[in-house]
This record gives structure tokens, sequence and C-alpha cells, in this order.
């Protein structure tokens, strides 16, 4: 790691090292992926988390769970960061 990097606090293990400049749109990446994860818990108390092929609704917002989930993977791995996989073109 160079000066010009470092690492969030939270963050997991696989996180991209994060420039300076970034630091603060991480932590709100950080926070935001925490917000997707609780939701995704929600929805799971709600209609189970049954892996088959969806045929209903409860079916559709176990997708959407796991759809939040990986969402916030992405965002805790800095995956949006500027120059991201997910970044803004």
């Amino acid at each position: 790691m160079t000066k010009d990097q470092v690492v969030t606090a939270g963050a997991p293990a696989d996180a991209t090292v994060v420039r300076p400049a970034d630091a603060a749109l991480f932590e709100n990446h950080l926070e935001l992926a925490a917000y997707l994860r609780g939701w995704a818990t929600a929805l799971a108390r709600e209609v189970g988390d049954d892996r088959r092929a969806p045929v209903d609704e409860a079916d559709f917002l176990r997708g959407y769970g796991r759809a939040l989930v990986d969402l916030a993977g992405h965002l805790s791995i800095g995956d949006a960061l500027p120059g991201g996989p997910l970044a803004a073109r």
C-alpha cells in the first residue's frame, strides 16, 4: 500500500484499496451496503429463502433480496468507486 491508498474501517478483507480522495464515498457505499443487507434480511424473514424457480410474488421477492445482497457485496468491496467495474462511465 502506498501513502496514496487507505482502507476504510468496516470494509471486508477483499475490498479494493481506496484512494484518500474516494474514502468518504467508500464509507457511504459501506453504509448503503449495510442498509441493503438489512432490507434483504427483512425480505428473507417475510418470504423465506427458497431457491427454486420463481412462480409467484414471494419467489420474486426472494430473488429481489438476493439481488440486494449481491449489490451490497459490490458496494462493500469498492466496485462502484471511480475506476471500478461498476463505476458510471
